[in-house]
C-alpha cells in the first residue's frame, strides 16, 4: 500500500516530492504543514491569541487547500502524469537505447532528456544524444551536446568515441554542403546511417574498460 502513489495524494505536495522528485512539491508540503500546525496551535494551545472568526477561517483555508491538492494529485496519478521515483537512470538508459535502435527518435530523445535532467553528468547518455541529433540532422544540437560532453570528468573514458562522433558529424555537415549532383555523397550518407545500431551498441552500461585510444 505504501508503495502506491495513491497514498501520497493525501498530503499536499507529497506526490510530487516522493513520486516525481520535484523540489516544489517539498516546498508545498512544508507550507501546508506550517498552516496546519498554526491552525492546531491557535485552536487548542493559544486560542486567546486570535478571535473565533480567525480560528474558524484558518480551518477553512486548511480544508480548501487539502481538497484542492488531493483532487489535483488524484487526477494526475489517474492520468499517469507521474513516473515512479525508483525509475532508475539505468532503466532510462536502456529504454532510450531500445528506442534508438528501433529508430524511434522522438521517444529516444525524450527519454534521454529525462535521464539527463536527473543526472546531467551521464557521459554515455550525452554521447547517445549527440549521435541521435546527428542522425536527425540537427547538427547544432549535436555539436552542443558534444561540447557539454567534453567538459565532463567521465569524458576521458569515451575519448575515442567522441573523436569518432566528431569526424562523422563533420562528414555529414560536409555532405550537406556538397552539390547534389555528386553521386557518391548520397551513397556514403546512406552507408553511415546503417552504422547506427553498431554505434549505439558500443555505448553500453557494462562498465567495460575504456578504449585504448582514450589513453
Amino acid at each position: 500500500m505504501l508503495n502506491s502513489p495513491w497514498i501520497y495524494c493525501l498530503w499536499p505536495g507529497l506526490t510530487e516530492t516522493w513520486v516525481y522528485g520535484r523540489w516544489r512539491g517539498l516546498v508545498w508540503a512544508g507550507g501546508f504543514a506550517l498552516i496546519l500546525n498554526a491552525a492546531l496551535i491557535l485552536h487548542g494551545v493559544w486560542p486567546e491569541f486570535v478571535g473565533e472568526t480567525v480560528r474558524h477561517s484558518i480551518w477553512y483555508v486548511v480544508t480548501f487547500l487539502w481538497v484542492i491538492s488531493a483532487g489535483w494529485s488524484i487526477y494526475r496519478v489517474a492520468r499517469g502524469g507521474y513516473q515512479p521515483q525508483d525509475e532508475s537512470v539505468e532503466a532510462l538508459f536502456h529504454t532510450a537505447q531500445s528506442e534508438y535502435l528501433q529508430g524511434n527518435w522522438h521517444q529516444a530523445e525524450a527519454t534521454l532528456l529525462r535521464l539527463l535532467s536527473r543526472d546531467p553528468r551521464d557521459a554515455e547518455a550525452r554521447l547517445m544524444l549527440a549521435t541521435l541529433y546527428r542522425h536527425t540532422q540537427r547538427y547544432d544540437l549535436a555539436l552542443d551536446s558534444i561540447a557539454k560532453l567534453t567538459k565532463l570528468d567521465a569524458a576521458g573514458r569515451w575519448w575515442a568515441e567522441i573523436q569518432r562522433e566528431r569526424r562523422l558529424l563533420a562528414d555529414r555537415m560536409a555532405d550537406e554542403d556538397e552539390p547534389e549532383s555528386e553521386p557518391d555523397s548520397s551513397s556514403e550518407a546512406s552507408a553511415k546511417e546503417t552504422q547506427a545500431p553498431q554505434e549505439i551498441e558500443k555505448i553500453a552500461r557494462d562498465d567495460s574498460a575504456p578504449s585504448s585510444e582514450a589513453a
